[in-house]
């Protein structure tokens, strides 16, 4: 699985970032998410129950100002799980 973080300002694409993780468990996605943010030197959002149902039930979530202790200088977070397997099969034509 991978998880790809994306930091958005307006409606511009700031910095994206990609990790593949071995043995995915979407309970552990704050690990995650905490990896990348140390990684790209960015805040680590605070995971309230409704960011851990969008990604169980939707494989996104997003995270704005109110879901951060720090100051941030951007707009919206993204998080995105995916399956990198599944995106290219499903773009094959039959």
């Amino acid at each position: 699985m991978k998880v790809w973080l994306k930091v958005i300002v307006g409606e511009k694409l700031e910095k994206s970032f990609v990790q593949t993780v071995e043995n995915y468990k979407d309970n552990e996605i704050e690990e995650y998410v905490k990896e990348i943010c140390n990684e790209i030197d960015e805040p680590t959002p605070i995971f309230l129950n409704k960011h851990f149902n969008h990604i169980k039930q939707f494989h996104n979530t997003h995270f704005t100002e109110r879901d951060f202790v720090e100051s941030i200088n951007f707009d919206t977070m993204i998080v995105e799980v995916f399956d990198e397997k599944d995106k290219k099969n499903k773009n094959k034509l039959y």
